[in-house]
């Protein structure tokens, strides 16, 4: 039978239940666009479940920080957390993102990024319409074909006018025009140049996000264009020659940030298919465009949520973060330290986050310190992920998965204290989705805990609860409420089998 849950815990379940009822699940503006990271949170969401579930003096524990969704929450109410991420790219560039820093030292350095080098990148996007020298904005081609002069038609073209301009025309008081010799032969020029400093790694193939050796998709420089190429190549190195500084930092992560849209993307791409490599329909944007807009993005960050900066981000009297595998810390922590977990559930064959930001860690490698930004063996072995890798043998089986999961119940057993919560928000595939879920329940509890209670809040509902039955609802994203049970409550399993029932 199932076990008695704590009363005062599956009253306040019930009660953030109706409390978020109605809260879109959306990620704030001026956290999305900072930096690109396909699983970000609702700050709202989580705020209000921390709160509610938690008191001044809690301590909460994110074994899976990513993006710092849950951080951000914690902090916004008022609560300490520690948070783990296996990822040292994610980690550095959150930490930075929480670091209070001298804005008028960002704007200076900007100011000589913008005096020293702008100019050279958007020479190489120059063009002329009318007679009147302007700059390529976007400009959208054929690569399969090469085809510049006529490209197959799409919404963005309008009337055979291929390029988006930066500035109106001042003739013709137009913002785009057709692609022209000129255009041709400055692509020619600089097609004809050196590009032996661009990464040329390979990255780890992997078909599900569209890593795939037959299309080049698993080679680093086949994605991007021999102009974005150098405009990249220019940005860096002027800010290489800066002083090390916070601020400093800030203009490093927003140029890796820009890789993403920096790539040759479908016209009116967005980052969700990162590796693909596009035949036609294709756009290329003006890097510097890009660049200046991620600076801004870190801007708008920093004063949107200058309460929750701080000096020290990965350590200070409100929220530590630590660069290592959940398993290494729990290892280490204190027995029943914590008043709450809560964090986002390992995905199954969604996104392999190693695998995904192979493109940013790259680049910091190639020019900063390598070691630092390296995808070791080890951080592939300790990730929870079930991935098509054919270099991951290890992790492609559901099986495997389960395995992980299982440790990781059993990791975070013993760092909750008793009777307290472990919240997830899970999104399950569609192909295994009742095996999932029936097997994270019975892991669960198999590990000492029990299922309160699951809310959906798939984005496209336009509230969070889909239906007066939605724990009966089939949700593909979902919170999933767990108590720990005492050692005496604990169901009788002999391997996975739960004898109890």
């Amino acid at each position: 039978m199932k076990k008695i849950i704590d009363s005062v815990n599956e009253k306040k379940v019930s009660e953030i239940i109706q409390e978020i009822d109605g809260i879109e699940n959306k990620i704030p503006h001026d956290i999305k666009t900072v930096f690109n990271f396909p699983g970000r949170k609702s700050v709202d969401i989580a705020e209000k479940i921390i709160s509610k579930l938690t008191s001044e003096n809690d301590i909460i524990y994110d074994p899976f920080m990513g993006s710092g969704s849950f951080v951000i929450a914690a902090i916004k109410a008022n609560r300490k957390i520690i948070a783990n991420e296996i990822d040292n790219y994610t980690c550095s560039i959150v930490k930075i993102l929480l670091k209070k820093i001298n804005k008028t030292k960002l704007d200076e350095l900007f100011n000589i990024l913008e005096n020293n080098i702008k100019q050279a990148v958007m020479d190489l996007y120059e063009t002329e319409c009318c007679g009147v020298k302007n700059y390529i904005s976007k400009l959208y081609y054929d690569p399969e074909t090469s085809e510049y002069f006529h490209p197959i038609s799409n919404r963005e073209i309008i009337d055979g006018m291929n390029i988006k301009l930066s500035n109106t025309c001042p003739v013709c008081n137009k913002n785009n025009k057709i692609f022209e010799k000129l255009d041709m032969n400055r692509i020619d020029s600089i097609n004809a140049e050196d590009f032996s400093n661009f990464p040329h790694e390979q990255y780890i193939e992997n078909s599900r996000i569209n890593i795939t050796a037959s299309t080049g998709a698993d080679r680093y420089d086949r994605l991007f264009t021999k102009r974005n190429q150098k405009a990249l190549l220019l940005i860096q190195q002027a800010i290489l020659e800066l002083d090390d500084c916070p601020e400093k930092s800030i203009l490093e992560f927003s140029l890796v940030a820009s890789l993403a849209l920096s790539r040759i993307g479908m016209y009116g791409s967005s980052t969700d298919r990162l590796y693909h490599v596009v035949l036609n329909r294709a756009q290329e944007t003006n890097v510097w465009e890009i660049f200046k807009s991620k600076v801004k993005a870190f801007q708008r960050f920093k004063e949107a949520y200058a309460n929750i900066l701080d000096e020290t981000p990965e350590n200070n009297f409100r929220y530590k973060i630590i660069n290592s595998a959940y398993q290494d810390y729990t290892n280490l922590c204190e027995n029943n330290y914590f008043d709450l977990i809560y964090t986002d559930f390992p995905y199954t064959d969604q996104v392999p986050y190693l695998e995904w930001n192979q493109m940013y860690r790259i680049w910091l490698q190639k020019f900063y310190d390598f070691e630092g930004f390296s995808l070791t063996n080890d951080m592939l072995s300790k990730e929870i992920i079930q991935s098509n890798a054919p270099s991951r043998p290890e992790k492609q089986a559901i099986e495997n998965y389960f395995r992980d999961i299982d440790i990781m119940f059993k990791q975070l057993n013993k760092v909750l204290k008793e009777k307290k919560l472990a919240i997830f928000t899970v999104k399950l595939a569609t192909q295994q989705y009742f095996k999932t879920l029936v097997q994270i329940i019975n892991l669960a509890r198999k590990n000492g805990f029990e299922y309160i209670s699951r809310i959906g809040i798939d984005k496209n509902d336009p509230t969070i609860r889909k239906q007066a039955a939605y724990k009966n609802t089939l949700s593909k994203e979902m919170i999933i409420f767990f108590q720990k049970l005492s050692d005496n409550e604990r169901y009788w399993y002999i391997g996975d089998k739960n004898f109890e029932f």
